[in-house]
């Protein structure tokens, strides 16, 4: 059996988890810096996508993935008051 092809959605959704951890965010947190870096997206929005219910368009998860490779690290100061 060959192994089953990660898609470029479940790779950005696996990616942002990942990141999230990395950078010690909470779900809001994250959504609150990924749209102070021009990547709007919303809190729930993105609990949906963490959580399974729902899925970026393939398009919306290249842009993510381009984002949190472009932005690694983050500081939680990056964050609007």
């Amino acid at each position: 059996m060959s192994p089953k092809k990660t898609s470029a959605i479940d790779e950005a959704i696996n990616a942002l988890l990942d990141w999230r951890a990395r950078n010690e965010l909470t779900q809001r947190e994250a959504a609150d810096v990924l749209s102070a870096g021009y990547f709007h997206i919303t809190y729930n929005s993105l609990r949906s996508w963490e959580a399974g219910y729902r899925r970026p368009a393939a398009y919306t998860a290249k842009i993510l993935l381009r984002f949190l490779r472009d932005h690694p690290h983050v500081q939680k100061r990056t964050l609007r008051g």
